[in-house]
C-alpha cells in the first residue's frame, strides 16, 4: 500500500479512473528514465479514500493505493516505517512528490519536499 492525497486523483476538476493512475518509485526527475535507472512505474489495483475526506477543505486528506505489483526495494527505493517509538509526536518529517504546487500552478518535474510535524 502507498499513501497519497485524494486531490491527486483529479485533473482539471475531473476525477481520473483508477486505470489511468500509477505510482512511480525510485525517481527524482519524473518523466526522464534515462536520468535514473531506478525508476519503476506501478499500476494501481485499488484506491481507498478516507471515508470522511472533504475535498472543499483539507480534512482527512489521505488515500491508500493498492498496487498491482510489489515494489522491489534497493539502494534507491526503501519503505518508511511510521513507528511512535522511532517518530514521536511532533517529529519533523517531509512529504515528497511531484505535481502542482498550488491548485492553479504549474506541474513540477523535479521532486519537491514539504515539511510537516507528525
Amino acid at each position: 500500500m502507498v499513501a497519497n492525497l485524494p486531490m491527486c486523483r483529479y485533473y482539471k476538476g475531473m476525477e481520473l479512473p483508477t486505470k489511468l493512475l500509477s505510482v512511480v518509485v525510485g525517481a527524482h526527475v519524473i518523466h526522464d528514465k534515462s536520468y535514473e535507472r531506478s525508476q519503476r512505474r506501478h499500476s494501481i489495483q485499488e484506491v481507498v479514500v478516507h471515508e470522511k475526506y472533504l475535498s472543499e477543505i483539507p480534512r482527512n486528506d489521505i488515500m491508500l493505493l493498492r498496487l498491482s505489483s510489489n515494489i522491489e526495494y534497493n539502494n534507491d527505493v526503501q519503505p518508511i516505517c511510521v513507528d511512535a517509538s522511532v517518530f514521536p509526536a511532533k517529529t519533523r518529517c517531509y512529504v515528497t512528490g511531484w505535481g502542482n504546487t498550488v491548485t492553479t500552478g504549474m506541474y513540477t518535474r523535479c521532486s519537491k519536499n514539504i515539511p510537516f510535524d507528525l
